[in-house]
Parts: C-alpha cells; sequence; structure tokens
C-alpha cells in the first residue's frame, strides 16, 4: 500500500492512475503543500507538515472496539453473523444521528474490508469544517467517553436525549422486550429496577 500521495491537478492524479492501475483508492484531504515522500535530494513534506484546507467528515466503525461486549467466540479480526449486527446496529445510529441531529445528507458507508465500516460524509458544508467542530460532532456521537468509568444511560446529558433514545430504539429495544426481567437479571446481573425501568422506556417509545 502505498500512503499520502499528493497530486496539484486532477490531471496529474489521471496519469499517475493510468501509468500505475491501482486496485483501489482513498481520496483524502486538500493540502496547502503537495505531500511529497522523502528522497535523497529532497527532505519532502510529511502529512503532519501541512495544514489541510478542507476534507470530508469520517467515521470509523471496527469490530475490535466491541471485543468487551461479543458474546460469541470473535476477538480481533474475526466476526460472525452474531457480532456483526453490532456493526449493522452501530451504522444505523450513527447514520441517522448524522441526518437527523446534524442534517447531512450526502453519507456514503463502505466496508472496510476487514473488520468494519468507514463513513464518509460528503455534504460540501463538512470541507470547511474546523478541527474543533469535527471534534464536537464526534463527542456528540461517542456520548461516552471511557471503558474504564461505565457511565449510564439513564444519566446520559438532557441535550443528548435524542442520541440517547436512538439507542434504545435500535440497539436495547428488541433485546430487553423479548426477554422477561429474571432472564436479563440472570445474564448480565442487572438490577430488576433498572430493567423495569428500562423497558417502560422503550414501551413509551413504541407508543411514541
Amino acid at each position: 500500500m502505498y500512503r499520502n500521495k499528493s497530486f496539484k491537478e486532477p490531471k496529474f492524479l489521471r496519469e499517475y492512475l493510468v501509468t500505475f492501475p491501482v486496485n483501489h483508492g482513498y481520496i483524502g484531504a486538500v493540502y496547502e503543500d503537495r505531500v511529497m515522500p522523502a528522497m535523497n535530494y529532497n527532505q519532502g513534506v510529511s502529512i503532519d507538515q501541512t495544514k489541510w484546507i478542507g476534507r470530508e467528515l469520517t467515521f470509523d466503525l471496527d469490530l475490535t472496539d466491541y471485543d468487551e461486549v461479543r458474546e460469541c467466540n470473535c476477538v480481533g479480526r474475526d466476526f460472525c453473523e452474531i457480532c456483526w449486527t453490532l456493526m449493522q446496529d452501530a451504522y444505523k445510529i450513527v447514520d441517522d444521528t448524522l441526518r437527523t441531529e446534524f442534517g447531512f445528507e450526502n453519507i456514503v458507508w463502505i466496508f472496510s474490508g476487514g473488520r468494519g465500516y468507514h463513513a464518509w460524509v460528503l455534504d460540501k458544508i463538512v470541507y470547511d469544517l474546523s478541527e474543533e467542530q469535527r471534534k464536537s460532532i464526534v463527542a456528540y456521537i461517542q456520548l461516552i467517553y471511557t471503558t474504564v468509568n461505565y457511565e449510564k444511560i439513564e444519566d446520559i446529558d438532557t441535550i443528548s436525549i435524542p442520541l440517547r433514545n436512538r439507542i434504545y430504539r435500535y440497539l436495547v429495544r428488541n433485546y430487553f422486550l423479548d426477554n422477561d426481567v429474571e432472564y436479563l437479571m440472570k445474564l448480565n446481573g442487572i438490577g430488576k429496577k433498572t430493567i423495569e425501568n428500562v423497558k417502560e422506556k422503550l414501551t413509551n417509545l413504541q407508543k411514541n
């Protein structure tokens, strides 16, 4: 794989692809300077040494991030029909949030080729988003920031209620409504009161 190749004009990219055919490629940001590899006569310009002036908004969903909650025997890059549903649920939640809360329309989802999805938001407005604005969008979707001190979904800030309810609908609804309280308590060690509260909220969401 060749990384961080840049071209001053589209015609140079075309010439490169004609001369060196590739199986697949990813087009990245537009930078102030041309990113170049180091050579004997040139120190080059690394991707970290130049400022980007426009880029897509991308999200990378990997199954390896779900190793702690996978209920099958898969780990790392392995996946099966059971744990792949985690990727499908994550896709639904992220896609719906980007479209509903942020108003993005042109979102392309691509299989990463190994263990998950890549989401590319291609709306023109995203090219001008600053680093801080991008971090704010990610922070809203991320919701829970640490796997050490788990945050209760009931305690999530009120500004994120639409996202919290979306998680209930896509990720929790069938699991909780299709199983009785005793089964859920035994399987997950969740308290009876918590399970009953979740069931009540899910039922109310269905009515709405």
